[in-house]
């Protein structure tokens, strides 16, 4: 179904539940109402979208996830670590200004520390850590530690 691609993204997002249980092995309605913990009427509204869209086929008496499936799975995944970067870093990202041109690449991979006042320089020192090995590094900080840097 072409498009913005906005109509599948609904329904996977909807319906993740049901389509991450059909992705790990093909199931009958029962089945998926078992593994799913979801009524039959919820399950049978879920599997005619995912029809619909074509995340899914019925073969032999089951429902089986397509290729597409597969995909959107996986950039369900990504948005949802996506998401959890960005939860991460509410906090330190708060600092900046709202028009600072930031790439959105700089959370990929991202870790978050928060110093504490009870330890202020165990955060330099992950850093060190982390910076030993890597190729490459991003930061933001509200202080620098011009004695650190």
């Amino acid at each position: 179904m072409p498009g913005d691609g906005r109509h599948i993204e609904d329904v996977v997002l909807g319906r993740e539940g049901v389509l991450r249980a059909i992705v790990r092995e093909p199931r009958t309605k029962r089945e998926l109402t078992d593994a799913v913990s979801s009524s039959r009427s919820t399950v049978d509204r879920a599997i005619r979208e995912l029809l619909d869209v074509g995340l899914v086929a019925q073969a032999d008496g089951k429902y089986e996830a397509t290729m597409a499936a597969a995909c959107a799975l996986d950039a369900v995944e990504t948005f949802h670590d996506r998401m959890r970067g960005v939860s991460d870093a509410v906090d330190v990202l708060g600092h900046l200004p709202p028009d600072t041109p930031l790439d959105p690449l700089f959370l990929d991979g991202a870790e978050v520390y928060v110093t504490s006042p009870e330890m202020p320089d165990d955060v330099v020192q992950r850093l060190f850590d982390s910076v030993e090995g890597a190729s490459h590094v991003r930061g933001i900080a509200p202080v620098v530690l011009s004695g650190h840097l």
